[in-house]
């Protein structure tokens, strides 16, 4: 007897470990658990999901650099090579479509392989961690890619940045929340009956019709500035991953059901935009400038309505480790924002035709 309760302990242990389950072992798809009840998912998945994220960023850094390389492509007399070839040159100005670039379409083949790769990773980790990953991942690709790529410079202030943030991210990881549980229409819906939720949601709102407003009244090409172009690339970007996250898990557990799908194409929608906007920010800047605030942006965002959507503030493991995470944050956006204005990339130094022009003291 005493071997059949020991039997029947470790069985249920057993079945604890493992989500979507109710006290008796059978599998039960729908139903939240209670958050105490949400153990540590399995590291093999957990490690599955970081090297998904990680290929992925990748792939999605490498196609957004080769993006911007088509932009810069010229004919011998400095004419954007992005149109299709037409009888005359002002033609071709005006059918100036990036989209019709074959330079540009393996760009965008390349990026879009790898936010596949980050889609299917979603559905096995947590956003408050993949995301903050993913985004510093995306600014070491940059600084190593961008000078071979675009031929663009990272000087010793940027690597500096760069290694602060890093240990921000470490400290994401190692402490962040890996629970798990399979995602479900009914679990979307309670995402949505969100307070919180909706008063982020109402801000971002005001944000776009800001911006909107004033490209407006611009009246002119280029609507908006770089930095502001990237800013609405974040925004749509904090929805669409969002999206990302519900879709990647809707499609295994509610395949059939209209939910999923009106999610799968709000979630392209909002993916067409993101790049779109980003792509235009990138025209007009540097990449190893919109890249960095476009993702600093990108990842307060994402962390801030992942973690409020999905109740994932709610799975750390202890006090400990949501300190530690909250730490790393932290220093992530510190580092970012040294990226951002060191002295070496808001004044830059001047060349000697400018030095000669201006009078000395």
């Amino acid at each position: 007897h005493s071997g059949s309760s020991q039997t029947n302990s470790c069985n249920a242990s057993e079945r604890d470990r493992f989500p979507g389950r109710d006290s008796s072992g059978r599998e039960v798809v729908g139903v939240r658990r209670p958050r105490e009840a949400l153990l540590l998912v399995a590291m093999e998945v957990w490690v599955r999901s970081l090297m998904l994220t990680v290929a992925g960023t990748t792939c999605s850094s490498v196609g957004w650099m080769i993006q911007k390389s088509a932009h810069n492509l010229t004919d011998e007399e400095g004419l954007p090579l992005m149109a299709p070839q037409t009888t005359s040159d002002s033609q071709r100005r005006k059918a100036s479509l990036y989209f019709l670039s074959a330079h540009w379409l393996l760009g965008i083949s390349v990026f879009l392989l790898g936010q596949l790769l980050c889609w299917a990773a979603l559905a096995y980790g947590t956003q408050v961690v993949l995301s903050p990953a993913s985004h510093v991942w995306s600014i070491i690709v940059t600084f190593a890619a961008a000078p071979v790529l675009l031929r663009e410079k990272v000087d010793g202030e940027k690597i500096m940045s760069l290694l602060i943030i890093s240990v921000g991210v470490a400290l994401v990881i190692l402490f962040g929340p890996r629970s798990y549980e399979p995602y479900t229409v009914e679990l979307f819906k309670q995402g949505l009956d969100n307070s919180p939720f909706w008063c982020g949601s109402a801000f971002a709102l005001l944000c776009l019709a800001f911006l909107g407003l004033k490209a407006v009244i611009r009246g002119k090409d280029p609507w908006l500035s770089s930095p502001e172009l990237a800013a609405l690339a974040a925004v749509t970007g904090w929805y669409s991953v969002l999206l990302s996250k519900c879709s990647s898990g809707l499609v295994q557990t509610s395949l059939t059901v209209w939910v999923t799908w009106v999610v799968v194409i709000s979630n392209v929608m909002l993916a067409m935009a993101n790049v779109h906007f980003l792509n235009m920010a990138m025209k007009n800047g540097d990449a190893v400038l919109v890249l960095p605030m476009y993702e600093s942006l990108a990842l307060l965002g994402q962390i801030a309505l992942g973690g409020i959507f999905f109740g994932e503030f709610d799975d750390f493991a202890s006090a400990r480790g949501r300190i530690t995470y909250w730490t790393g944050v932290f220093i992530i956006i510190m580092g970012i924002l040294r990226l951002n204005y060191a002295p070496s990339i808001l004044w830059p130094k001047r060349t000697s035709e400018e030095e000669t022009s201006t009078p000395s003291s």
